[in-house]
């Protein structure tokens, strides 16, 4: 694919932390950032919109569950004039 520039786009990242029963982590940011809610991610991207920022950007370990990916996009896809785009990383330690 194409890349995007960080400038133009509002970047969420899922990650899985290693061990069984870990919970996936919404971090506002490429690869880190704070941790954040399904609505802080989805107020960073009204933020970003309100910046000239119409893309998000959503990277996933590989060993996100699908659903919670689905429950993210969801939740942005509330802002109005936006494009997401996903992108998903083999899982760490592979």
């Amino acid at each position: 694919g194409i890349g995007v520039e960080e400038t133009a786009a509002t970047f969420l990242t899922l990650t899985k932390p290693s061990g069984p029963g870990n919970e996936s982590k919404l971090l506002l940011g490429i690869g880190e950032g704070p941790m954040a809610t399904l609505e802080q991610a989805r107020q960073a991207v009204a933020d970003g919109v309100k910046e000239g920022r119409r893309k998000v950007i959503i990277q996933a370990d590989g060993d996100v569950p699908h659903g919670e990916i689905v429950k993210v996009v969801g939740a942005v896809g509330q802002v109005e004039g936006i494009t997401v785009h996903l992108g998903v990383q083999e899982p760490r330690g592979r």
